[in-house]
């Protein structure tokens, strides 16, 4: 299962030995999500854990909130454009931009189908069906939506959340 650390506002960024043991099972290419005070940025054309690790300090400050994924592929593509995060989208071509903006991201862990796509992994499906519905994209802090959401997703999946107001929102599964 992929991975995804989730780094509040004044919190340390993660070491270059912890980014290289998440990629020791996870080889499938890192993204990350973060919001810069305006918006939510998104970035995962990194060709190398190296690059990232190197990227990482000159881009990301302590005073800014992010999650970054390590990718273990089960669907689609395994190229750039099908790691995560994506921003919550109808727009497939949006879904793959590999460097872009956005007010709302997403990154997920588990399976959600087990209809493959040829180019979609499942978790761009999910977004394109379910997240990019306006009536749910417009109400992910409403707790009912957050409750029908971890219902939906289940026990072995888990969604990581963030916006350009700063803040990570988790919906985990629903293991106790």
């Amino acid at each position: 299962m992929c991975m995804i650390i989730c780094k509040e506002i004044d919190i340390k960024l993660p070491t270059p030995e912890i980014i290289q043991a998440c990629t020791l099972t996870n080889r499938d290419g890192i993204g990350i999500a973060w919001n810069d005070g305006e918006t939510v940025r998104i970035k995962k054309d990194f060709e190398t854990t190296e690059t990232f690790i190197e990227w990482l300090p000159d881009n990301l400050k302590e005073g800014q909130s992010a999650f970054i994924h390590f990718r273990q592929a089960a669907h689609g593509l395994c190229g750039s454009g099908n790691r995560r995060p994506f921003p919550i989208s109808k727009n497939q071509e949006r879904l793959r931009e590999v460097n872009l903006t956005c007010d709302l991201a997403v990154a997920h862990n588990g399976v959600f189908i087990k209809k493959y796509h040829k180019l979609l992994s499942d978790t761009q499906l999910f977004i394109m069906q379910i997240l990019a519905q306006d009536s749910i994209r417009l109400n992910l802090r409403d707790k009912t939506i957050q409750l029908l959401l971890k219902e939906y997703i289940g026990t072995y999946n888990k969604l990581a959340f963030i916006d350009k107001c700063l803040s990570i929102v988790y919906l985990l599964s629903l293991n106790p």
